[in-house]
């Protein structure tokens, strides 16, 4: 959010054109080597960040308040995105300063999966369900997910949904600047995944799916991109089962549509998904997708596979073979930025 390359930051740019002020307030549990104050940065000319670090939710919510009731202008609305601790705390200052309050849904956090995860999980699924049912407004990231909100919770308002916004256009006609076949020209077939390294990605799964195709496609290679907690595991995993020389990790990277313009097939094995925005942006480029039943996967034109070794082994295989082109539902994304913008910005008014 504070580095002006990144790309919420570029995100937040779009959005100072269709509010007056923004004030960003950013919760994290430890702080990095660039020591930033408690203080109101400005990013822009009409947007401010404030970075607060503590691992006391308490002393969260003294700088929340802190940080709001300084603010010497008017604020007409919180949003905060998911419903959990940040949500929580978020709503205990709306209540406290007289503010609307909207909550954003990204994670699909009623999935049975979502549960075993974590007993930390199990009690977030509690407090979400607290949360919504006082929210002023509410939007969710698929129809999906409203659908299972709606169901479960009695809430005092409408979901909106509004999906996480994919330049199409841009993705179709983007000229690569990096060539994964050049640089692994040992895989005969490359098969991409990109996400961040955490349970619910069942990275297990994929490993255990290519170690069958393996089986048909002998030279195949799984890059995976990302970073997370769960690292270490997948790297011990790959060297139990011996795939060093088939599996390749690689950290975050800016240029993930040169990946997906530049390999055979993206898959995703994740347990749930509130949305899904790397299986827009990968077929937006071309690139097919293999996916286990999840977000946005059903209506974006990802091939859907049943979550077991066996039948995503299968599917990977019969996508190999065939090579055909990512082709996105453009139905459920057909907005421009100016579009999607107006939208975004539409979703708040319904709090008034």
């Amino acid at each position: 959010m504070l580095e002006s390359w990144s790309r919420v930051s570029s995100i937040f740019a779009d959005y100072s054109n269709i509010f007056e002020e923004i004030f960003v307030i950013i919760l994290a549990k430890k702080q990095d080597d660039k020591n930033y104050e408690k203080k109101w940065v400005p990013i822009y000319d009409n947007i401010f960040v404030f970075p607060i670090y503590s691992r006391s939710h308490l002393l969260s919510l003294f700088w929340l308040l802190k940080s709001i009731w300084g603010l010497k202008k008017k604020v007409d609305i919180i949003t905060v995105q998911d419903p959990f601790e940040a949500g929580f705390l978020a709503l205990l200052v709306a209540k406290l300063l007289g503010l609307k309050i909207q909550i954003q849904v990204h994670t699909d956090f009623l999935s049975p999966h979502y549960k075993k995860i974590s007993p930390l999980n199990r009690a977030r699924v509690w407090l979400a369900k607290l949360v919504l049912k006082r929210a002023d407004c509410i939007r969710v990231v698929s129809s999906q997910l409203k659908k299972e909100i709606v169901l479960k919770i009695k809430l005092k308002t409408t979901p909106t949904v509004l999906p996480i916004f994919v330049d199409i256009e841009k993705n179709k006609s983007f000229t690569p600047t990096t060539n994964l076949k050049e640089q692994y020209p040992q895989f005969e077939k490359i098969i991409l995944m990109a996400s961040r390294f955490s349970k619910e990605k069942n990275f297990p799964l994929a490993i255990s799916a290519f170690e069958k195709v393996l089986a048909t496609y002998p030279k195949a290679g799984l890059i995976i991109v990302g970073s997370g907690p769960e690292r270490n595991k997948i790297e011990e995993l790959i060297i139990k089962k011996q795939l060093g020389q088939s599996v390749v990790l690689l950290g975050w990277t800016n240029d993930l549509v040169s990946y997906y313009k530049t390999t055979d097939l993206f898959l995703v094995t994740s347990d749930y998904e509130g949305f899904g925005m790397t299986i827009v942006e990968a077929l937006a480029s071309g690139l097919p997708v293999v996916s286990t039943p999840v977000g946005i996967a059903f209506v974006a034109g990802a091939k859907i596979t049943k979550p077991t070794s066996e039948n995503i082994s299968l599917t990977v295989i019969e996508s190999l073979s065939q090579a055909p082109l990512g082709v996105l539902n453009k139905n459920a994304f057909c907005l421009d930025k100016a579009e999607y913008l107006e939208r975004y910005k539409e979703s708040f008014l319904v709090c008034n």
